[in-house]
């Protein structure tokens, strides 16, 4: 680029956008038009762009039909709405049922450029959308209970310009799930109930102030079951450990499922019932198929009509649609279907899709069909890797990103005298898929000395691969020291990825939590769990 080009083109960037041609701003310095405005020039070498009609009063027109249909005012802040982004909107809300529309306290949905935190400096230029009001889970003394004190702000939504550069699939599935969390703190936290937290098995855990007494309060954290193989599907965009994190994305991630999912009555029956009952009543979106037996024969039956129709498109679809939750089983079949029907002559597109296909599956059989499709030369593993899932599966991914991601959500508890931790594993499916092993070290330290280590082991993945490993802290050869109590500790976690053909290993970054040891301190809550609500104009009783 010549030197005296680039500053000007630099300073572009910075410019509100239009639409002439750059070249024109390059060397003729023209000034940009505003939308239904034409500068007046002694001479045109090119016409402007004049937006036909006002543009401001169709956004408002717009804005207004949104809010007579569903009730909510669009707010622009930093960020004006668009045409485009109010149709988005639009078509949106009305795959919703009307039990979403006009929810009371729910005044505008806002437009801003970046999430902003609880602080200037809090920005997240990836985040796609956020519901407010936020909440504290706590255990007041005072009331003998669990509690849930939400915030004093207003009930609202923000999207953020990460949301619009989304596919449309996953644009509508974001505003829907974000709307299934105002659903569900509009009508008293759904997701906090008996029933929800019974059938989607998450559980409390109490976790004790590094300077707790004996009466004080104290937080706690809802847990996922790591048994537990099928937690709600999740969209393409997200890892598979999402809907773990709490009950309140576990309902979100179900409320997006019940509209977009075929498979979702039949993968989740529970789920499907409770929402059907009390958030849909009664609206379906996909037909029920009566002479469906089990999710797996749904499933079965469903791959054998592509396959015989020779309906690649069908395949990969019901292999994504599988692919969103944990169904081992399942995927053990669409395998060895998609291996039978790749033994035959197909076209390199038809090839290709049954690599496509495969993509969607964790099975380690999965991996290994697409390497026999690339050694016997049906597909080539660049257009393999042309596929946004397949690459996201591949290699690079994995060896570069995915395997130094830290643990998540990382917890110390008793269960009974048993020392205990609980994370996610957001690489753990991933690993499994691809031929790895995962081993867990972890090192117990002093906080005044954090050079002593109390106590130290490897534990190995072990049972259902579900992404939420729970480890018992034993020392080499099952020799338990008792930790000391009330003194800081620090717990150090790390994950290490081996396959021995090809010797690869890999290790991640580190987790680290600090905690102290009470022994008059309960680390289980109450099963069932009993959860008080507390707004901020309410009197607690």
């Amino acid at each position: 680029m010549v030197p005296k080009i680039k500053p000007i083109i630099l300073a572009l960037y910075k410019m509100p956008r239009c639409y002439p041609i750059a070249l024109l701003f390059i060397f003729a310095l023209t000034p940009c038009a505003v939308a239904g405005e034409v500068p007046v020039q002694e001479k045109k070498t090119r016409p402007y762009y004049e937006y036909p009609g006002n543009y401001r009063d169709q956004v408002n027109k717009l804005k207004e039909s949104f809010k007579r249909q569903f009730g909510y005012e669009l707010i622009g802040l930093e960020k004006t709405w668009t045409p485009q982004e109010i149709a988005i909107m639009h078509a949106a809300f009305s795959r919703l049922p009307t039990s979403f529309y006009r929810l009371q306290g729910l005044k505008g949905i806002y437009r801003r450029d970046y999430f902003r935190g609880s602080g200037p400096d809090t920005e997240a230029k990836d985040i796609p959308a956020a519901t407010w009001p936020k909440f504290r889970t706590v255990y007041r003394n005072s009331l003998k209970s669990h509690v849930v004190e939400i915030d004093k702000d207003a009930l609202r939504i923000e999207f953020y310009d990460p949301l619009f550069d989304e596919t449309k699939e996953d644009l509508t599935n974001i505003i829907q799930h974000e709307m299934g969390h105002i659903f569900d703190m509009a009508n008293g936290f759904l997701s906090f109930q008996k029933e929800w937290l019974a059938l989607s098995r998450f559980r409390i855990i109490n976790i004790p102030a590094l300077d707790a007494q004996p009466g004080n309060d104290f937080l706690f954290q809802m847990i996922s079951d790591p048994e537990k193989k099928n937690y709600a599907p999740v969209s393409t965009r997200h890892i598979s450990t999402y809907s773990r994190e709490n009950s309140q994305e576990d309902f979100a991630n179900s409320v997006s499922a019940y509209i977009n999912y075929p498979y979702f009555r039949y993968s989740h029956p529970k789920r499907f019932a409770f929402l059907n009952k009390n958030v849909f009543h009664g609206k379906e979106y996909f037909p029920p198929d009566k002479s469906a037996g089990s999710y797996r024969e749904k499933v079965i039956a469903d791959l054998r009509e592509a396959l015989q129709k020779n309906n690649w498109e069908g395949v990969v679809r019901i292999a994504l649609e599988t692919g969103r939750s944990q169904s081992p089983e399942i995927e053990l079949a669409i395998t060895e279907a998609l291996r039978k029907a790749t033994s035959k002559e197909l076209s390199p597109g038809e090839y290709l899709k049954a690599a496509h296909a495969s993509c969607y599956i964790h099975e380690p059989g999965a991996l290994q069909f697409r390497r026999d499709l690339t050694l016997k030369r049906k597909v080539s593993v660049p257009d393999v890797l042309r596929i946004s899932r397949c690459f996201r599966m591949g290699t690079k991914v994995f060896e570069e990103k995915l395997s130094k991601w830290p643990m998540a959500k990382l917890l110390f508890f008793k269960e009974g005298k048993r020392d205990t931790i609980q994370f996610i594993d957001p690489a753990l499916l991933t690993a499994h898929s691809r031929g790895f092993s995962t081993t867990y070290a972890w090192k117990i330290m002093l906080a005044d000395a954090p050079g002593k280590t109390v106590r130290q082991g490897k534990s190995p993945a072990q049972g259902s691969v579900t992404g939420v490993v729970k480890i018992s802290l034993a020392e080499k050869g099952g020799q338990i020291s008792a930790l000391p109590e009330g003194k800081k500790l620090i717990l150090q976690l790390t994950a290490e990825r081996a396959r021995p053909e090809p010797f690869k290993i890999f290790k991640s970054s580190l987790a680290r939590i600090q905690f102290v040891i009470y022994p008059w301190f309960n680390y289980q809550g109450p099963s069932p769990p009993e959860i008080l609500l507390s707004y901020p104009d309410q009197t607690r009783r």
